[in-house]
């Protein structure tokens, strides 16, 4: 009976322990243990976190010039033309090139959308492909569409506005843009429509037209291009959707092509594109780094605040 009951004992001991590890080992991985593919979830909520202060701290150098504050803001936004309504003129869309996806394309899209991480933030329901769209359904029914468009009227190969997602297939081709890379790019740019930036902006310009003085102008537009670098920046960071892959993929067609998107360098609206292959390759790798701390190193702190900050002039 002894010899029973130390067996019995010692097994109970045995399985207490593969459970505690087995507890121990899932909240490692969900929580702080970073690979090839996913980032600590706390990690990863920072990141979006510092990316949005930097956004917000940009947003009200742009309310100061505009006379308004946060308050008056949230105000202000209720008067305008609400951004998301039915798109009911898609089809006479100018940036809409009313031809059927590429099988390949077609299957980015679904990649993307039927990621889980996508699908909860978004509040997806249903994917269906409509003529030469495709409509991700949403709860609250502020519904994204993806559709074709041409180089002449888009000059990147994947663009957005506050409902739809534009891709440009002879662009993909002239760039040899990979199915990984264009998954990465339709990422930042549902990480632009998550946050509202193109609708802010919008927002922000009827204001403009409205209350600043002409002499200020310059000032304006120079704190509204630090305010659209930040907004790059979390959309790069939102975009990633926890999926190291997504980030790396987005970084190699940022570093691919480089002198093909030179135009970029110079654009005062954009990051500059060193700082975003620096963040987007590091957020993932460096993590690991500091895993015990499930926080986000200072070197990656400062180079998000640094690819918002003011243009530097050679």
């Amino acid at each position: 009976m002894e010899r029973l009951l130390y067996k019995t004992n010692r097994a109970s001991i045995w399985l207490f322990a593969a459970i505690a590890t087995l507890a121990i080992g899932t909240f490692y991985k969900t929580y702080v243990k970073t690979d090839e593919t996913t980032l600590g979830v706390i990690t990863y909520e920072q990141a979006k976190e510092i990316a949005r202060d930097v956004v917000n701290e940009k947003k009200e150098n742009v309310l100061h010039l505009l006379d308004l504050d946060n308050e008056k803001w949230e105000e202000a936004k209720k008067t305008l033309q609400p951004g998301y309504t039915e798109p009911v003129n898609i089809d006479h869309n100018c940036f809409v090139k009313k031809e059927k996806m590429s099988p390949e394309i077609k299957q980015s899209v679904h990649n993307v959308l039927e990621n889980p991480d996508v699908k909860s933030a978004f509040g997806i329901t249903s994917i269906a492909e409509e003529d030469f769209k495709i409509k991700a359904t949403r709860e609250n029914g502020k519904n994204i569409y993806f559709v074709l468009s041409t180089p002449s009227q888009i000059n990147s190969w994947a663009a957005s506005s506050e409902k739809t997602v534009y891709i440009v297939p002879e662009e993909m081709k002239r760039l040899s843009i990979s199915s990984s890379e264009l998954e990465a790019s339709i990422g930042h740019e549902l990480g632009h429509i998550l946050s509202e930036h193109n609708l802010e902006d919008q927002w922000l310009m009827s204001e403009y037209k409205k209350n600043l003085k002409a002499k200020d102008s310059v000032a304006f537009q120079s704190a509204l291009n630090e305010w659209r670098r930040a907004q790059e920046v979390e959309a790069d960071i939102v975009g990633t959707f926890n999926n190291g892959d997504w980030a790396n993929a987005l970084a190699a067609s940022f570093q691919n092509n480089q002198r093909q998107i030179a135009s970029y360098q110079l654009d005062p609206s954009h990051p500059p594109t060193s700082d975003r292959i620096n963040y987007l390759t590091t957020l993932y790798s460096t993590a690991q780094q500091k895993a015990d701390k499930n926080e986000l190193p200072e070197t990656i702190i400062e180079t998000i605040k640094q690819a918002a900050s003011p243009m530097k002039i050679a």
